[in-house]
């Protein structure tokens, strides 16, 4: 199950200075972005997962909560935060989960190319 918005707004303002807290609502608000595409959204997400990797740049959350962030206009920086935060855990469901979101979007940036 993944978390609301609510849920992880709750738990941010409850301990401010969690990282995985602020990685967990950027992942959120990314989440709402995707359905809504509403760009304050997005902005939000972004405040977020950088504010997470601001704290501490050693969470795997952080960077894969970056990349889903970044997906949307800037393949090459997402590309980039899923390669750390694969370095940081190997393990990583989410890290994985990330990293094919990217391709996924990757690919559907090339298509749109070939056929304009």
């Amino acid at each position: 199950m993944l978390p609301t918005q609510s849920t992880c707004s709750t738990i941010a303002e409850a301990r401010p200075k969690n990282p995985l807290a602020l990685a967990a609502l950027g992942r959120a608000f990314y989440l709402q972005y995707r359905v809504s595409r509403s760009l304050g959204l997005l902005d939000q997400a972004r405040v977020a997962c950088n504010q997470a990797i601001e704290m501490d740049s050693t969470i795997a959350r952080s960077h894969h909560s970056g990349a889903n962030r970044a997906m949307a206009g800037n393949t090459a920086l997402a590309t980039q935060e899923v390669q750390k935060a694969l370095q940081l855990d190997r393990r990583s469901a989410d890290a994985y989960g990330a990293q094919s979101e990217v391709l996924d979007d990757e690919d559907g940036a090339r298509m749109r190319l070939i056929r304009s």
